[in-house]
């Protein structure tokens, strides 16, 4: 994995904050669009402009092949169906201050389906309607129409919300991260900036890798993975698909907000070359802090580390 691409994370369509008193909680409002999208599904909303970070000059050009294609340029064995919040892949980062209250309106402009969020590992204290699972806490947001979710920021840690409908919509690309800051930070003199890292396997036809159970797609039958995205790219070091990459500088440390949010592929192993990683959080819940070389973290589960950028570039 080589780490450098820059992620000052896309955050909503619209973004209001109201603050509502000194020391007291503050509504944050965000806004998505649901819709059906055609993407290449190795990279499917990456822009050029990130996909040519650290590359040679003229990468992104008309005839580039690192430059973002239309849909019907794409290479029919990459071309995938996809449902996005925003056309954003991964969905909009969802933040807010422990206490918060998110308020959350899904306008669902899929052509044929309804949808619903759930917001993994948040509790949903006095609002259990707003949890997500279809037909368990709520009726679909059906085509056209619209839903608000309102709900506490609780607890404080790492997590993602993803759709709750069925097993494919979040493979088609209905999910993102979640960052609930806490009120005291136990580890905030250990670094100066933090950065999300959403992993995922990547089909073309997520479809395919699920058996029918009854009415809803259930279980996967595919191989655990083949291609592996960092915040939606995957890469081999060519033109058209360059490393994902991670912009740091030297001597800084930072947080690393790593979530699992594979589909078929049930656990990813990381580690990061010549660098030691400080691991500070599990599941949004603070750990006595651990020196490690590598975590594991399986699906649905999140690790917050600490790296510090403390060797000679090239590791």
């Amino acid at each position: 994995i080589f780490f450098r691409f820059p992620m000052p994370w896309p955050c909503a369509l619209l973004v209001l904050i109201t603050l509502l008193g000194h020391g007291e909680a503050r509504t944050v409002y965000y806004q998505w669009d649901v819709e059906d999208w055609v993407v290449d599904f190795l990279r499917p909303t990456i822009t050029t402009e990130q996909l040519c970070v650290g590359r040679e000059k003229g990468c992104g050009g008309t005839f580039s092949k690192t430059a973002r294609e239309l849909p019907f340029f794409i290479p029919q064995d990459h071309l995938k169906p996809a449902q996005l919040a925003n056309g954003m892949y991964p969905g909009p980062l969802i933040e807010a201050n422990e206490g918060d209250i998110i308020e959350l309106t899904v306008i669902n402009n899929l052509r044929a389906s309804g949808t619903t969020i759930h917001f993994h590992g948040l509790h949903m204290r006095g609002t259990p309607w707003n949890d997500g699972p279809v037909q368990i806490a709520q009726a679909p947001i059906m085509p056209n129409t619209n839903y608000t979710y309102r709900f506490e920021a609780y607890p404080a840690g790492t997590f993602y919300w993803h759709s709750h409908m069925d097993a494919l919509q979040q493979s088609r690309g209905l999910k993102g991260p979640i960052v609930i800051h806490r009120k005291e930070e136990p580890f905030a003199k250990m670094y100066t900036e933090e950065m999300v890292i959403m992993v995922s396997d990547e089909w073309r036809d997520p479809e395919s890798c699920f058996k029918i159970d009854g009415a809803m797609p259930g279980n996967p039958v595919c191989s655990d993975a083949k291609y592996a995205s960092f915040n939606g790219q995957w890469g081999d070091g060519t033109d058209t698909y360059p490393y994902p990459l991670l912009t740091v500088k030297p001597g800084k440390c930072y947080r690393l907000r790593w979530i699992n949010s594979g589909s078929s592929a049930e656990n990813f192993i990381i580690t990061i070359s010549g660098h030691n990683m400080t691991l500070i959080a599990v599941d949004g819940v603070p750990v006595k802090a651990t020196q490690v070389k590598s975590f594991n973290i399986h699906n649905g589960e999140r690790a917050d580390v600490v790296v510090c950028m403390d060797q000679d570039p090239g590791y």
